[in-house]
């Protein structure tokens, strides 16, 4: 008993002390917060600066417009998947024939299938026979009146989507300046569109024909509108209301026009592009690089390995299982002596 209040006194004695000597002591932070190199630095260089003096809000350098005309020699966008520049060529005198050629080929035209009542011309002012870079111009016209779903829409609401199928090409650019009331009995001009394309690198142009070359560049023209009552999407296709080749290059002598609608160009492409593709000799290329190579050497990796550590370690059996063979021969040569 008297070893256990011993023990009591102590700590009540200790207890006393420990609180007299914390109230003295003055607090202090448990965490030191230290501050960073950089924010010394940067702290002192504001303290650098002269009082009053204004920071200025840097201006952005305005950017250059991008030219409304396509200019001769243009290299293709990235769209093209492509930097090959292609041939000069006279704009000018392009559009001053294009018109009177597209205007000379829409007279045999009076009705027009589509809804929007629109018919395109379609040529390609500018093609590079080594490498399959052109430049394709379209230009919509107004045939008869809108009926349907496109009715009362206005020409400046419509949206132009273009799709070929062999070739990578650019967004279609609207050209300013391309827009005609038309003259009495004429047709009006409502948008020029140009865009640079790339057919593919996987045809070999010189086996291509002029007649192949037409089929191959033949575009899907699609027509999107929103309707203002509702915000309805509209959308039709030109396929059978576009007048292809009636100038520049793929041409007819006469200017007469090429017509080629996009189900008869299905149905001929695939002979052609099997015509104009390279043979490859099958199993002497990987399909997917570098994926495949990978793969086919991680499997490779585990194969060989499989197999030499299973030969490794059968020709280890082999020698302990000869070793046993000699001792067991030696034991039992041993024993016939004694």
């Amino acid at each position: 008993m008297r070893i256990a209040s011993v023990y009591l006194n102590a700590f009540a004695l200790f207890a006393s002390l420990h609180e007299t000597v914390g109230k003295q002591i003055p607090e202090r932070p448990l965490i030191h917060q230290s501050t960073s190199f950089h924010d010394n630095i940067r702290r002192d260089a504001f303290d650098l600066v002269p009082a009053g003096h204004d920071l200025e809000k840097r201006v952005p350098s305005p950017q250059q417009d991008a030219p409304s005309q396509s200019t001769a020699g243009q290299s293709q966008p990235a769209e093209t998947g492509g930097t090959t520049s292609l041939p000069a060529f006279d704009e000018q005198q392009f559009n001053s024939t294009a018109t009177t050629a597209c205007l000379d080929a829409l007279d045999d035209l009076e009705i027009v299938v589509n809804p929007s009542g629109m018919a395109a011309c379609f040529n390609i002012p500018v093609f590079d026979n080594s490498t399959g870079a052109f430049e394709a111009d379209i230009r919509l016209y107004q045939v008869s009146d809108a009926v349907g779903e496109f009715a009362g829409v206005p020409p400046s609401e419509y949206t132009l989507q273009v799709n070929i199928p062999q070739a990578t090409i650019s967004d279609p650019r609207r050209l300013a300046g391309g827009v005609t009331d038309g003259q009495p009995g004429e047709m009006a001009l409502l948008q020029e569109f140009r865009h640079f394309g790339q057919i593919s690198t996987l045809l070999q142009i010189e086996k291509l024909t002029q007649d192949n070359i037409r089929v191959l560049l033949i575009p899907n023209i699609t027509i999107s509108a929103s309707k203002r009552e509702n915000q309805q999407l509209v959308t039709t296709t030109l396929s059978s209301d576009t007048l292809s080749y009636v100038i520049g290059f793929f041409s007819n002598p006469d200017n007469s026009p090429v017509n080629i609608t996009i189900p008869e160009a299905n149905a001929q492409l695939p002979a052609i592009v099997a015509a104009a593709t390279e043979f490859v000799l099958p199993g002497t290329t990987l399909g997917i690089f570098p994926t495949g190579l990978i793969v086919t050497s991680a499997w490779a990796g585990i194969f060989l390995f499989a197999v030499g550590y299973g030969t490794f370690k059968r020709m280890k059996y082999r020698d302990h299982y000869r070793r046993r063979l000699k001792i067991a021969a030696a034991r039992a040569d041993g024993n016939r002596r004694i």
